[in-house]
């Protein structure tokens, strides 16, 4: 990519900003690029898709989020007041981001940016012990689990599992989210405490999670 179509694309995130600025931002629920998947006392889960060459309408993030990548992508985030950051996403990558800020983000790429934005309405009740690393990375027999960050009391980690495979533990305990991230389904399902301690593939192919635990 030639260093005039960056700046063109940068010169057109600014133009959107500019406009989007003097229409006022957007609540997520008002975003046409954010559809609500689910919500509840903890949180408010977003499937979020923006056409190649697209961009979104400046929309405010009122609370803190975590958003996960589903494809890579290829996109500008332009914050209101900030400079725009052209960024290079990777599939699966998983975000977390400070809440009370609005912004656009265009997509640069000739395939739809897809992810799920979640809303954190509540702070969780995880707490890493005593020289205990945020990441982490633990193998099974038939798979893995990955804690990636723990951010506002939330812990969020990749489940991997094989064909039949199952984990357990007190992760899957507390209140949790779970979303299946390969293959790309739609499936979300929220946990109460307590209701379920265990995760089974009982697929035949092997399937990747985002796992939230509060």
């Amino acid at each position: 990519m030639t260093e005039t179509t960056i700046f063109k694309q940068a010169i057109a995130a600014v133009l959107i900003l500019l406009v989007g600025c003097a229409r006022g931002p957007v609540t997520l629920d008002h975003e046409p690029s954010h559809h609500l998947a689910l919500a509840n006392d903890y949180l408010r889960v977003y499937r979020v898709e923006a056409g190649a060459h697209k961009s979104t309408r400046l929309h405010v993030h009122d609370h803190d989020y975590v958003w996960v990548a589903v494809g890579a992508a290829d996109i500008t985030n332009a914050p209101e007041g900030k400079p725009p950051l052209r960024e290079q996403v990777e599939d699966g990558s998983v975000h977390f981001a400070a809440g009370n800020f609005a912004h656009v983000v265009t997509n640069n790429a000739d395939r739809p940016f897809r992810n799920y934005t979640i809303a954190l309405l509540r702070h969780g009740s995880v707490q890493l012990a005593p020289g205990e690393a945020e990441r982490g990375l633990t193998l099974l027999e038939s798979g893995s689990v990955e804690s990636l960050l723990v951010k506002d009391g939330v812990r969020a980690s990749e489940i991997v599992l094989k064909p039949g495979a199952t984990v357990s533990g007190p992760h899957l305990r507390r209140p949790h989210l779970l979303i299946d991230l390969e293959p790309d389904d739609g499936r979300l399902l929220w946990a109460a405490q307590g209701e379920s301690d265990h995760l089974e593939n009982q697929s035949d192919r092997e399937r990747r999670y985002l796992l939230l635990e509060f």
